[in-house]
């Protein structure tokens, strides 16, 4: 049982804070929204997407060692997570580490990725 179960959080109300912290990110706070991250990651470790989003906020803040860590931490318990495959990916090509071009291409496998904007723009950048 995870925490967010031992303190009676409903499966809406862990998804209230999602919604919250994306809209964070919209509004260009990825801070607070990975401060509301690391709160859902604490209560529900096991919610690879709540990983990857997190991973997402730290990299739009700048913070590329814990974008990094949460992208590997998605990883573990969902490895065919299109989001964290492209984004890690991208993060490692920019260290110029040959990693990144193997996480951007397994990535680019998941059709509806590949012919996303984000998609033929990792595709340019792994070239």
């Amino acid at each position: 049982m995870n925490l967010a179960q031992q303190i009676g959080m409903t499966a809406d109300e862990a998804a209230s804070l999602g919604r919250l912290a994306a809209d964070l990110m919209a509004a260009g706070d990825p801070a607070g929204a990975c401060l509301l991250l690391e709160g859902l990651t604490v209560l529900n470790p096991d919610d690879a997407m709540n990983w990857a989003a997190l991973g997402v906020a730290h990299h739009a803040a700048g913070n590329t060692e814990q974008a990094e860590a949460s992208y590997r931490e998605c990883l573990k318990r969902d490895a065919a997570c299109v989001t964290a495959l492209a984004y890690l990916g991208e993060l490692l090509l920019g260290r110029g580490e040959p990693e990144g071009r193997k996480l951007v291409q397994t990535a680019m496998a998941d059709v509806t990725f590949a012919a996303s904007d984000a998609g033929q723009r990792l595709a340019r950048i792994a070239r």
